[in-house]
């Protein structure tokens, strides 16, 4: 029961202003929950860098940008890059 609150928990830290970008995003780019999820992880992890208790909307942004770059090495990257 805990892991399901995770999400919500992540939600509520967002400022109210990156909060609205999220759900713009998400509603505009189609984003699973487990997608949603994803970006929410990130910009948490963004806004700890920067030794912020809540993602802003700049953090939610660079997490939005990260979305669907493949991973070094994976078989989707080109051998030239």
């Amino acid at each position: 029961a805990q892991r399901d609150d995770a999400p919500r928990a992540l939600a509520r830290a967002l400022e109210p202003r990156a909060r609205a970008l999220l759900e713009r995003a998400a509603d505009r780019l189609a984003l699973s929950a487990r997608a949603h999820v994803k970006v929410l992880r990130v910009a948490r992890t963004l806004a700890a860098l920067r030794n912020s208790a809540a993602p802003s909307t700049e953090d939610v942004a660079e997490a939005l940008t990260y979305r669907g770059r493949p991973a070094v090495g994976s078989p989707t990257q080109s051998a030239s890059e």
